[in-house]
């Protein structure tokens, strides 16, 4: 591991710090955004009951998740091989954040 590598998990976690609280605890590269969310792991806890109603493959497909707020369901649906994974939301000061520095 070369000195950039070793160093991206402190750039993920001061990005993680600079973005302020997380309502949706993300697995970035093994750093959680929110890992003490008074829901637990939350998304995730959700999509474990219900994950197995959208399709395991989604080679091909284009996703548009609405109302993403920091984008799980979006980053799901690409590990699942989405070709686009879309995703949009409008709540809170997201908008306000600059593009480089949004996750969804």
């Amino acid at each position: 591991m070369n000195k950039e590598t070793a160093a991206i998990p402190d750039d993920i976690r001061r990005g993680i710090a600079d973005l302020g609280d997380w309502f949706q605890n993300l697995d970035l590269h093994g750093i959680a955004t929110a890992p003490g969310h008074f829901l637990g792991d939350y998304p995730r806890c959700k999509w474990n009951r219900f994950s197995s109603a959208i399709p395991a493959d989604l080679r091909g497909w284009t996703v548009l998740d609405i109302g993403c707020n920091a984008g799980f369901y979006a980053m799901e649906m690409k590990k699942r091989g989405a070709a686009a994974s879309w995703a949009s939301t409008a709540t809170g000061d997201t908008w306000r954040r600059p593009a480089s520095r949004r996750t969804c």
